[in-house]
Protein backbone atom coordinates (compact mmCIF):
# COMPACT_ATOMS: atom_id res chain seq x y z
CA UNK A 1 0.00 0.00 0.00
CA UNK A 2 2.47 2.68 1.26
CA UNK A 3 4.42 1.78 -2.14
CA UNK A 4 1.72 2.96 -4.26
CA UNK A 5 0.79 5.61 -2.15
CA UNK A 6 4.77 7.47 -2.08
CA UNK A 7 4.63 8.12 -5.82
CA UNK A 8 1.71 10.06 -6.20
CA UNK A 9 2.60 11.85 -2.73
CA UNK A 10 5.66 12.79 -4.40
CA UNK A 11 4.05 13.76 -7.12
CA UNK A 12 1.79 16.12 -5.85
CA UNK A 13 4.73 17.94 -3.69
CA UNK A 14 6.67 17.95 -7.06
CA UNK A 15 3.52 19.89 -9.20
CA UNK A 16 3.11 22.29 -5.76
CA UNK A 17 6.28 23.36 -6.38
CA UNK A 18 6.42 23.85 -10.03
CA UNK A 19 3.49 23.99 -11.54
CA UNK A 20 1.50 25.75 -9.28
CA UNK A 21 0.15 29.64 -9.16
CA UNK A 22 1.50 31.72 -6.39
CA UNK A 23 -1.83 32.96 -5.03
CA UNK A 24 -3.89 32.24 -1.82
CA UNK A 25 -4.17 28.34 -2.48
CA UNK A 26 -0.58 27.79 -2.88
CA UNK A 27 0.35 30.02 0.11
CA UNK A 28 -2.13 28.00 2.27
CA UNK A 29 -0.70 24.72 1.07
CA UNK A 30 2.34 25.79 1.80
CA UNK A 31 1.97 26.61 5.65
CA UNK A 32 -0.17 23.34 6.11
CA UNK A 33 3.32 21.79 5.75
CA UNK A 34 5.25 24.21 7.51
CA UNK A 35 3.29 24.00 10.16
CA UNK A 36 3.48 19.99 10.09
CA UNK A 37 7.09 20.09 9.84
CA UNK A 38 7.47 22.52 12.99
CA UNK A 39 5.34 20.39 15.00
CA UNK A 40 7.23 17.55 14.12
CA UNK A 41 10.51 18.42 14.12
CA UNK A 42 10.32 20.01 17.82
CA UNK A 43 8.83 16.79 18.48
CA UNK A 44 11.69 14.49 17.19
CA UNK A 45 13.83 16.88 18.78
CA UNK A 46 12.41 16.86 22.32
CA UNK A 47 12.30 13.33 22.59
CA UNK A 48 15.90 12.80 20.85
CA UNK A 49 16.86 15.03 23.68
CA UNK A 50 15.29 13.35 26.34
CA UNK A 51 17.13 9.89 25.81
CA UNK A 52 19.95 8.94 28.05
CA UNK A 53 23.59 9.16 26.31
CA UNK A 54 23.41 4.96 25.74
CA UNK A 55 19.95 4.97 23.87
CA UNK A 56 21.38 8.75 21.66
CA UNK A 57 23.87 6.74 20.11
CA UNK A 58 21.70 4.31 18.73
CA UNK A 59 19.03 6.49 17.06
CA UNK A 60 21.17 9.58 16.23
CA UNK A 61 21.42 7.85 12.79
CA UNK A 62 17.91 7.45 12.63
CA UNK A 63 17.00 10.92 13.59
CA UNK A 64 18.97 12.27 11.20
CA UNK A 65 17.30 10.06 8.25
CA UNK A 66 13.61 11.00 10.26
CA UNK A 67 14.79 14.66 9.87
CA UNK A 68 15.99 14.22 6.16
CA UNK A 69 19.16 15.23 7.00
CA UNK A 70 21.15 12.45 6.10
CA UNK A 71 23.16 13.87 3.74
CA UNK A 72 23.80 17.33 5.00
CA UNK A 73 24.88 15.73 8.21
CA UNK A 74 27.73 13.96 6.59
CA UNK A 75 28.88 16.16 3.69
CA UNK A 76 28.99 19.31 6.68
CA UNK A 77 30.61 16.95 9.57
CA UNK A 78 32.41 13.76 7.56
CA UNK A 79 31.62 12.08 11.25
CA UNK A 80 29.69 9.90 13.12
CA UNK A 81 26.48 11.60 14.34
CA UNK A 82 26.84 13.40 17.29
CA UNK A 83 23.88 15.41 19.03
CA UNK A 84 24.92 19.27 18.71
CA UNK A 85 25.60 19.10 14.82
CA UNK A 86 22.28 16.59 14.76
CA UNK A 87 20.24 19.61 16.69
CA UNK A 88 21.67 22.35 14.87
CA UNK A 89 20.61 20.79 11.59
CA UNK A 90 17.06 19.95 13.03
CA UNK A 91 16.56 23.05 14.85
CA UNK A 92 18.62 26.45 14.31
CA UNK A 93 19.84 25.57 10.73
CA UNK A 94 17.89 27.93 8.65
CA UNK A 95 19.61 27.33 5.62
CA UNK A 96 18.64 23.59 6.22
CA UNK A 97 14.67 23.29 4.49
CA UNK A 98 14.59 20.65 6.99
CA UNK A 99 14.47 22.56 10.15
CA UNK A 100 12.43 24.32 12.85
CA UNK A 101 14.33 27.48 12.16
CA UNK A 102 13.97 27.36 8.56
CA UNK A 103 10.04 26.32 8.61
CA UNK A 104 9.40 29.18 11.31
CA UNK A 105 11.19 31.87 8.88
CA UNK A 106 9.72 30.65 5.82
CA UNK A 107 5.67 30.63 7.38
CA UNK A 108 6.68 34.43 8.69
CA UNK A 109 7.15 35.43 5.29
CA UNK A 110 3.55 33.54 4.16
CA UNK A 111 1.62 34.80 7.50
CA UNK A 112 2.83 38.18 6.01
CA UNK A 113 1.71 38.14 2.42
CA UNK A 114 -1.43 36.77 4.06
CA UNK A 115 -1.85 39.43 6.66
CA UNK A 116 -1.10 41.96 3.26
CA UNK A 117 -3.85 40.28 0.85
CA UNK A 118 -6.62 38.97 3.17
CA UNK A 119 -6.30 40.89 6.49
CA UNK A 120 -4.92 38.36 8.83
CA UNK A 121 -3.30 38.90 11.77
CA UNK A 122 -2.67 35.76 14.08
CA UNK A 123 -2.17 35.84 17.72
CA UNK A 124 0.15 33.13 18.04
CA UNK A 125 3.51 34.95 17.27
CA UNK A 126 6.47 33.23 15.19
CA UNK A 127 8.65 35.55 15.01
CA UNK A 128 9.15 35.93 19.06
CA UNK A 129 10.06 32.17 18.64
CA UNK A 130 12.13 32.39 15.64
CA UNK A 131 14.21 35.03 17.49
CA UNK A 132 14.57 33.08 20.62
CA UNK A 133 15.96 30.34 18.36
CA UNK A 134 18.56 32.47 16.61
CA UNK A 135 20.15 32.90 20.25
CA UNK A 136 19.76 29.61 21.44
CA UNK A 137 23.30 28.53 22.64
CA UNK A 138 23.94 24.71 22.07
CA UNK A 139 27.01 24.80 24.30
CA UNK A 140 24.70 24.60 27.08
CA UNK A 141 22.72 21.59 25.99
CA UNK A 142 25.57 19.06 27.11
CA UNK A 143 24.99 20.54 30.55
CA UNK A 144 21.48 20.66 30.45
CA UNK A 145 20.32 17.08 28.99
CA UNK A 146 19.95 15.91 32.71
CA UNK A 147 17.18 17.99 32.75
CA UNK A 148 15.61 17.71 29.83
CA UNK A 149 11.36 18.64 30.88
CA UNK A 150 12.90 22.42 32.28
CA UNK A 151 15.54 23.15 29.96
CA UNK A 152 15.17 26.03 28.17
CA UNK A 153 15.59 24.39 24.78
CA UNK A 154 13.05 21.43 25.42
CA UNK A 155 10.27 24.46 26.62
CA UNK A 156 11.59 26.93 23.19
CA UNK A 157 11.03 23.21 21.41
CA UNK A 158 7.46 22.99 23.30
CA UNK A 159 6.22 26.59 22.67
CA UNK A 160 6.79 25.96 18.54
CA UNK A 161 4.75 22.61 18.53
CA UNK A 162 2.12 24.48 20.53
CA UNK A 163 2.35 28.02 19.08
CA UNK A 164 2.51 26.00 15.25
CA UNK A 165 -0.29 23.60 16.80
CA UNK A 166 -2.37 27.08 17.48
CA UNK A 167 -1.79 28.66 14.09
CA UNK A 168 -2.72 25.31 12.25
CA UNK A 169 -6.30 26.15 14.78
CA UNK A 170 -6.87 29.86 14.04
CA UNK A 171 -6.51 29.32 9.90
CA UNK A 172 -8.96 26.77 10.20
CA UNK A 173 -11.32 29.02 12.45
CA UNK A 174 -10.86 32.03 9.90
CA UNK A 175 -10.43 30.42 6.78
CA UNK A 176 -11.49 26.81 6.41
CA UNK A 177 -15.02 26.43 8.98
CA UNK A 178 -17.83 27.69 7.12
CA UNK A 179 -20.39 26.41 9.63
CA UNK A 180 -21.77 29.88 10.61
CA UNK A 181 -22.71 30.78 7.23
CA UNK A 182 -26.13 30.68 5.56
CA UNK A 183 -26.25 28.23 3.22
CA UNK A 184 -27.00 29.73 -0.81
CA UNK A 185 -30.12 28.85 -2.45
CA UNK A 186 -29.66 26.67 -5.47
CA UNK A 187 -30.58 28.84 -8.35
CA UNK A 188 -31.88 25.68 -10.27
CA UNK A 189 -33.86 24.03 -7.49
Amino acid sequence: MLDRVLPVCTALAGFAHDDMTRDDTWRFLMMGRQLERITFLSALTTQTLALSDQDLDLVLDAVLEIGNVTMTYRARYQRQPELLPVVDLLVLDESNPHSVSFQLAALCEQLQQVKTRLGFAPLNDLRSLLQALRGLDLGILESLRALPQDAPHAALLAACERCAYGLSDELTQRFFIHAGERPQANVAA
